[in-house]
């Protein structure tokens, strides 16, 4: 806290304040999606008018009321973000997902999934139309106007790969080969030998 400041006779707190901050991000390579998130900001997969993939947020849930008469209602408190904190937040990564034709990934701050019903994002990203930025830009103006807007941020994807580019499955790759593995065979067979186990084959 700094200290206070008079003015007119008025005693001014300055009181420090940390920036804070939630991600989302994605990156897609050779048709698999990546992505890792910390705070509220969400990821959705959206494939044939479903959501298949939404990230969980790092909140809390409390109700809470103002007075002994008003009814409890839900708060969301964040439990990890970016900033305030002496330490790097835990981040919590989704598991690489192969994307097909026709997917769509939306990136965005809860000033978007707060104010936006779930199904008018849906069909803002149906594969069956065309213009997602202009329907993207739709959810926007609406989320900017409802009351308590907050922050509103998003970013949107839809996978169309060429013909033949990111429709394979992955497969893991082969482990990699010792390129001197006679060194290492001679040493376990003075290991084996001295423990009476015999030769490798």
């Amino acid at each position: 806290m700094y200290p206070p400041a008079r003015s007119s006779g008025l005693v001014i707190v300055a009181v420090a304040i940390a920036p804070r901050s939630t991600a989302v991000i994605a990156i897609v390579q050779d048709g698999v999606a990546y992505w890792c998130h910390v705070g509220d900001s969400r990821l959705y997969l959206i494939r044939d008018r479903q959501v298949r993939v939404q990230t969980r947020d790092h909140a809390e849930v409390r109700y809470v009321r103002q007075s002994e008469t008003e009814t409890s209602r839900p708060r969301a408190s964040l439990t990890r973000c970016l900033g305030g904190l002496p330490q790097p937040p835990t981040t919590t990564c989704g598991v690489p997902t192969q994307l097909r034709h026709g997917d769509a990934l939306l990136l965005c701050s809860d000033g978007l999934w707060g104010q936006v019903p779930k199904q008018a994002l849906i069909d803002a990203f149906d594969p069956c139309e065309s213009g997602m930025h202009d329907r993207l830009q739709a959810l926007l103006k609406l989320a900017t106007t409802a009351p308590n807007s907050d922050n509103v941020s998003a970013v949107a994807l839809r996978w169309l790969p060429d013909a033949g580019h990111g429709t394979e499955q992955l497969t893991p790759p082969e482990p990699a080969a010792d390129p001197c593995p006679a060194p290492t065979n001679e040493h376990l067979e003075g290991v084996l030998k001295d423990a009476g186990e015999g030769k490798l084959n």
